[in-house]
């Protein structure tokens, strides 16, 4: 059986682009994509994966998410493969031509319910309006196009209930694959660490904020963002407010990290090395305290 494992896009290092790549290696499947980017790929170390670019987007949001849309919408593979897996948000527009399939969920397009207020905030007027005419004709699409996956699998137990609460469908959890034979402690540094995309989502300007309340402490960001979805601005202002305590690697060369994640594959990965501070039980989370969006 031939699979075919369809992408939003590939020019960017993130969680969701690993795991889709390991799956396709481990499954023997082939990747269609768009703004296939060669060295990000051979940068996670996956030159053995087949991959096929059929398009490139814009880099200016939410252009490059309209045309992602349309473009997957486009595409039909119908006639070469026999199982189809969607990854991201925007693939799953050609779900239609594409049976059986299944949509491996990260999380619904949080522009679009979980986020969407955060981001108006950061909108001017002109800005906003356009923002609400495109959330309101796009997520309708988005709704309705769950209609045509076969199959549902989410990464979390937190994800699966978003999901049931956007779309009103149930889902099977599996938790991304680590292999842990990548990874071993060596020792610890004079920093701490913190991995994830560089997203007004991540909170790094409030890692930021408490660092700059503990002298002596220095907090090291490891991670990158892709043009055209609403990023750039967030990486400027992270900049300009880092002062002295924080440093920015933007090339992603370090895998372990912060907690603070959906699934926190970083933090799985520390934690299958038994070191680091991540040494705990998944099946028992204690909750923090939330702290306000305006922090």
């Amino acid at each position: 059986m031939k699979t075919l494992i369809l992408h939003d896009y590939l020019d960017n290092i993130g969680g969701g682009e690993k795991l889709m790549l390991t799956l396709a290696r481990e499954i023997g499947a082939d990747v269609a994509t768009l703004d296939y980017n060669r060295e990000v790929v051979s940068s996670m170390g996956f030159d053995d994966v087949t991959i096929r670019g059929f398009g490139v987007t814009s880099k200016m949001p939410p252009l490059k998410q309209i045309i992602a849309s349309f473009k997957h919408w486009m595409a039909d593979f119908s006639e070469e493969y026999d199982f189809f897996i969607y990854s991201g948000n925007w693939s799953r527009y050609s779900a239609k031509k594409h049976h059986p399939n299944l949509w491996y969920c990260y999380t619904p397009v949080r522009a679009f319910y979980v986020d969407r207020e955060r981001i108006r905030e950061r909108l001017n007027l002109p800005q906003r309006l356009f923002f609400d005419a495109w959330v309101k004709i796009h997520s309708a699409k988005d709704k309705s196009y769950v209609r045509y996956i076969d199959s549902l699998v989410t990464i979390s137990q937190n994800i699966r209930e978003r999901t049931k609460r956007v779309y009103d469908v149930d889902s099977k959890v599996i938790y991304p694959g680590i292999d842990t034979k990548k990874y071993r402690f060596i020792e610890s540094g004079n920093f701490w660490l913190s991995v994830n995309r560089l997203y007004p989502e991540k909170r790094v300007d409030l890692q930021a904020d408490a660092f700059r309340k503990m002298p002596g402490e220095k907090l090291v960001v490891v991670g990158g963002n892709l043009e055209g979805d609403h990023s750039n601005a967030y990486v400027e202002k992270l900049g300009n407010r880092a002062g002295t305590i924080m440093e920015f690697d933007t090339k992603g060369r370090t895998m372990i990290g912060d907690v603070i994640s959906t699934v926190g594959r970083t933090s799985g990965r520390a934690s299958a090395l038994k070191a680091g501070g991540y040494r705990f039980d998944f099946d028992y989370v204690i909750p923090g305290q939330i702290v306000p969006n305006s922090a």
